[in-house]
């Protein structure tokens, strides 16, 4: 077809093709020799353009928090295919279980974040699900099919003891016990994911031993996100103050 094949430039074959002698490149000058590419944004010496001008706002890379992205038709295939059992809580571990959420890349991230592609085929009924966090519109769709979701904190640490535990005792290592989330994150979930085995019967919290289990999820109300955030406030301000005090006195 035509456009298939192109030919290609032949330079310096004499003035009647056009490309003889110079080639093309006229007379001197840095672009005319053998290495003359000129990098981009080279202003001849002068002040680049990029530095005559301040940065302005910041790049959160380091902080960002990036998660597993499962969209509802996905979790639907699973729970229809028998890898998942509907009838029990969903966490985090039975999906990577089911190999839902890839195995290799849960523990760099922070999470499983729920996503509504798939909104209008979703016909699950009476789920309870779950995880770090979900959209809106996967919110309402599960709303409207009487499903209960609930976002659930863990650390990095906290959730490599969710999703492998056994990790811990081949290590000589002890669980870890449930992270506190950042002040100005707390709000955003319901509470504080502590391990996967949770015992069958329910153990008295005065009992010496809890079975080796960690506690069940601890609630967060937002009274007390509320006044740890304010504390934490007054004592930055606090210590700062008497620095200050300290070296004017000095």
């Amino acid at each position: 077809p035509k456009g298939d094949l192109k030919r290609s430039k032949r330079l310096g074959r004499g003035i009647g093709s056009g490309k003889g002698k110079t080639s093309g490149r006229g007379h001197k000058g840095q672009k005319a020799r053998g290495t003359g590419a000129v990098k981009f944004g080279f202003d001849g010496q002068a002040t680049p353009q990029r530095m005559k001008f301040p940065k302005r706002g910041f790049r959160n890379t380091y902080f960002r928090r990036e998660m597993i992205q499962l969209n509802l038709e996905v979790l639907q295939k699973a729970i229809m295919c028998g890898r998942i059992d509907a009838t029990k809580t969903i966490t985090m571990k039975e999906l990577r279980d089911a190999r839902v959420i890839p195995t290799f890349k849960a523990y760099k991230k922070h999470g499983v974040k729920l996503l509504a592609n798939g909104k209008d085929v979703f016909q699950l009924k009476n789920l309870d699900i779950e995880l770090t966090g979900a959209s809106k519109a996967a919110r309402k769709a599960l709303q409207a099919n009487d499903c209960k979701l609930t976002t659930v904190y863990y650390s990095k640490l906290g959730l490599r003891a969710l999703l492998r535990p056994e990790w811990f005792p081949k290590k000589g290592r002890l669980i870890p016990k449930p992270a506190r989330p950042p002040p100005k994150l707390a709000l955003r979930f319901d509470c504080i994911g502590g391990n996967v085995m949770w015992p069958k019967e329910p153990i008295d919290a005065n009992t010496p031993s809890h079975g080796g289990f960690l506690p069940k999820p601890i609630p967060l109300k937002r009274r007390q996100v509320r006044a740890r955030f304010l504390r934490f406030i007054r004592g930055r301000s606090n210590k700062i103050g008497s620095t200050l005090f300290e070296n004017e006195s000095s």
